[in-house]
């Protein structure tokens, strides 16, 4: 069986990045975290979790409160069978 591994990263009434890479989903997920620091003010928050161990499966999310506006964002893979 062959496989197709497509990386999302996504926020739910956002935006998505879909990419075929690990390396270019990954370096998407740290800018846009780093974007979300460099706006937030005092009184927001922008925190994220990950976990990059696994190339194939990765994880992360970032949650963000700016401006009283909640944002969650949040990578996943999706396989497809080819």
């Amino acid at each position: 069986m062959k496989i197709e591994l497509k990386y999302i990263f996504e926020c739910k009434d956002g935006f998505k990045f879909v990419r075929d890479t690990f390396d270019e989903i990954r370096q998407i997920v740290d800018d846009n975290y780093r974007a979300l620091q460099d706006i937030a003010r005092d009184g927001d928050s922008v925190n994220m979790t990950m976990d990059y161990n696994n190339k194939y499966f990765p994880k992360a999310s970032i949650s963000a409160c700016i401006g009283g506006t909640w944002k969650f964002y949040e990578l996943r893979t999706e396989v497809t069978e080819i």
